[in-house]
């Protein structure tokens, strides 16, 4: 009877320890997962408004530095002129400008938030170059192409150190003059609609500035820089039994070619440095009659050389 009771006190009292534990630990369950979302949410808070604040400095920094070109407008005046504008809120610095193949020149804005300049067209077709420069030093360049019809057109072509001179009249050439920098003009009489001339560049930098006029007294201008360079010098010497060929140039040789007269073939020979020696060998039952000439790097030819093996 005692170990009945004694038994039942046993389990009547773990019943009562689960009821009441199961309480208490639902509600600690219940707190935990309760402060886990607590800090969840201000960590999800946290991070948004971390992320906000980058976006805007971001933001804020790239209007800072965002850089804002001048503006540059050009405008006919009349036939032959042209007025360039350029404007900046920040203010100007400076703008630059140059003709195709002319000097470049400009002029200071000294901060100024508007600048103008006008200038003229030269005769035919030319490029027109600009660029403005703000106080901050952002550059904005501008581009284009002018046509001013003349009764003459004067066209200069270079190759190496040959300049050649084509000019085309609506009406009768009477004359041309040329010159280079500031040396007194030579003058030549055309009195026809077209001439066409050659000349050869004086060495170093140079410009040559042509004059032309027709039969009604109206000018024509045009000016071009030119670099004269100088000329290969070729050396030829008798060999063994071959042409003992020596090229030359201050500069730099590109290549030497040689030309036998007899077939017209044409061997070219690559250089590389400023001198060349070839040994150009010789035929059997012929006379041997070759023509030499060099090129050098900016493509200026020598003097051609002629030579014939005496029998």
């Amino acid at each position: 009877m005692n170990q009945i009771l004694s038994t039942e006190n046993i389990n009547n009292s773990k019943a009562k320890k689960q009821r009441n534990n199961g309480p208490k630990d639902i509600k600690s369950v219940t707190k935990f997962f309760a402060i886990m979302l607590l800090i969840f949410g201000i960590f999800l808070i946290v991070n948004s408004c971390y992320a906000l604040n980058k976006d805007n400095k971001n933001t804020s920094s790239k209007t800072q530095t965002q850089e804002v070109e001048p503006t540059i407008e050009v405008e006919m005046k009349g036939e032959d002129k042209l007025l360039i504008r350029v404007l900046h809120e920040e203010g100007i610095d400076k703008i630059s400008y140059n003709w195709e193949n002319g000097d470049i020149k400009t002029k200071m804005g000294k901060g100024a938030k508007y600048l103008e300049e006008e200038i003229e067209i030269p005769a035919g077709e030319n490029a027109l170059y600009i660029t403005a420069t703000d106080i901050n030093g952002v550059t904005k360049k501008y581009e284009d192409t002018f046509i001013l019809e003349t009764n003459t057109k004067i066209d200069i072509s270079i190759s190496g150190n040959n300049i050649k001179i084509d000019l085309n009249g609506k009406e009768s050439i009477s004359k041309f003059t040329y010159a280079w920098d500031e040396e007194n003009p030579t003058e030549v009489k055309v009195e026809d609609t077209k001439y066409a001339m050659e000349l050869e560049a004086p060495l170093g930098r140079h410009t040559l500035k042509i004059v032309a006029t027709d039969i009604n007294g109206e000018e024509t201008e045009k000016e071009q820089e030119v670099i004269g360079t100088t000329k290969p010098v070729i050396k030829l010497e008798k060999g063994d039994n071959a042409y003992k060929i020596i090229a030359t140039d201050e500069i730099g040789l590109d290549r030497i070619e040689i030309t036998t007269v007899s077939d017209g073939k044409v061997v070219k020979i690559q250089a590389d440095g400023k001198e060349l020696e070839y040994n150009f060998p010789l035929k059997q039952n012929d006379e041997n009659f070759i023509e030499i000439v060099a090129y050098n790097e900016n493509g200026v030819a020598s003097k051609k050389v002629r030579a014939k093996w005496p029998k």
